[in-house]
């Protein structure tokens, strides 16, 4: 039987070496059905893309065509892709070979709009960690409560058709794109729930050029606009906990002790047992530095 054609949406920006591996990991693919790559390149210019090396894949290389940043870019590749499946891959991670070939047969079986996968993190200088979702189906409900990291954009394809025509794009309005797939998941499993294949299919690269390492003021913003907007988050108390707690820990990276100190009363006082509450009390006293702790979490598997 003839397999659906995916489409690949790789947005990039500064990252030729590490792109070209992630096309090396789509052209190992052992699916059978066909394999459209659209690299969509964000602020810089196509003619410094180099895909030469990607002989075994049909890529097309495009400019952003919206607003600055991975939404609009996502999304510019979104509106270019044709093909029944469409799937998410970020410039700096790699797929395992049988990744879409374990996925597809599972997409719209119980009529789910997408699938996604376990991840292996690989830190710089680090060991391999593995991060595996604690269910084979996520709900809107376990998103509210919690972010499953274990399902992260490079692992996710989509019903192309459902997507669009149910969810819509990727919002682009979120303050510098940090939390995009977040709010993009939130919104996602508000239409159907998302089957997950529970074995880790996609190589997560963590590194000193990641975008969010150190954009608190960014970070705050994001995550407030992220509330404003889904604001079934504050009925989980363990979920508004730990996005309360986020806002606090970054406002104590900024040295706004008095609007860090509101936010993570506020995150205590919905859920006590949120780490990150503590954490900001020490950064905010200036016990120890926010940089020092994050990447402490990185180590782990685990963002801030």
């Amino acid at each position: 039987m003839t397999q659906p054609t995916v489409s690949v949406v790789i947005a990039t920006r500064g990252r030729s070496a590490l792109l070209r591996a992630a096309l090396k990991s789509i052209a190992a693919q052992t699916y059978r059905g066909d394999i459209d790559v659209i690299v969509v390149v964000d602020q810089e210019q196509v003619d410094r893309i180099d895909v030469s090396s990607t002989d075994a894949l049909t890529v097309r290389v495009v400019q952003n065509s919206r607003s600055p940043g991975l939404p609009g870019a996502r999304n510019t590749g979104l509106l270019l892709a044709q093909t029944p499946i469409v799937a998410f891959c970020d410039d700096d991670d790699e797929w395992v070979p049988d990744k879409l070939e374990r996925q597809v047969p599972r997409l719209g079986r119980s009529g789910e709009i997408a699938v996604g996968s376990g991840l292996m993190i690989v830190r710089d200088g680090g060991p391999c960690v593995v991060r595996l979702a604690k269910a084979s189906r996520l709900t809107y409900a376990d998103f509210v409560r919690h972010r499953n990291m274990e399902v992260h954009p490079s692992s996710l394809i989509f019903s192309r058709e459902r997507l669009l025509s149910e969810v819509g794009l990727v919002d682009e309005g979120i303050p510098g794109g940090y939390a995009e797939d977040y709010e993009y998941m939130l919104r996602v499993t508000g239409v159907s729930d998302m089957a997950v294949v529970p074995e880790p299919l996609v190589r997560v690269r963590w590194h000193e050029g990641s975008w969010f390492n150190d954009r608190w003021d960014t970070i705050s913003a994001a995550l407030r606009y992220l509330l404003a907007k889904h604001p079934a988050i504050e009925s989980s108390r363990r979920g508004y906990g730990r996005i309360a707690g986020q806002i606090a820990f970054s406002e104590a990276a900024q040295h706004r002790a008095g609007t860090s100190l509101r936010w993570g009363m506020s995150a205590w006082r919905a859920y006590p047992f949120e780490a990150r509450v503590y954490l900001s009390f020490l950064v905010a006293a200036r016990i120890v530095d926010p940089l020092t702790i994050a990447n402490l979490v990185r180590r782990t598997g685990r963002g801030m």
